[in-house]
């Protein structure tokens, strides 16, 4: 599903930083055993690399979580009726099987039900017929 550009930036810098920072604490990991570099710079290299773990950890989270509400608030908005595929909106298509404009993902009304099952956002929604 589609998400705004912001969070798939978080997710993305998110996950580059967690890359980063386990890589910086591998470095001062093995710059200790092999005794590249002193103790003090392992140490800074080590806490480096933790604190961007952590903080790539929280970016990312961030940017699922709000992707969560995005999808949430979209099937609200389009009443359940959004593809899974793309995230278009499937308002005002009366046959079956829906055919999503947007991407070509074919589902049944029954399938997209059982698809969006899980988000408790759709059992509280209306079920409308075109």
């Amino acid at each position: 599903m589609v998400s705004s550009g912001w969070t798939k930036g978080l997710l993305i810098s998110g996950s580059f930083l967690c890359v980063v920072g386990k890589l910086t604490a591998l470095v001062g990991v093995l710059g200790f055993l092999f005794q590249f570099f002193s103790t003090h710079t392992v140490v800074w290299l080590i806490g480096c690399g933790f604190m961007s773990v952590v903080i790539g950890l929280a970016m990312s989270i961030r940017a699922f979580g709000r992707a969560l509400i995005d999808i949430g608030e979209r099937l609200l908005q389009f009443d359940g009726r959004v593809c899974p595929d793309c995230g278009y909106p499937l308002r005002g298509l009366c046959v079956d099987p829906i055919v999503c404009s947007e991407c070509g993902a074919s589902y049944s009304e029954q399938n997209l039900r059982q698809i969006w099952r899980g988000w408790d956002i759709v059992a509280k929604i209306e079920r409308r017929s075109c």
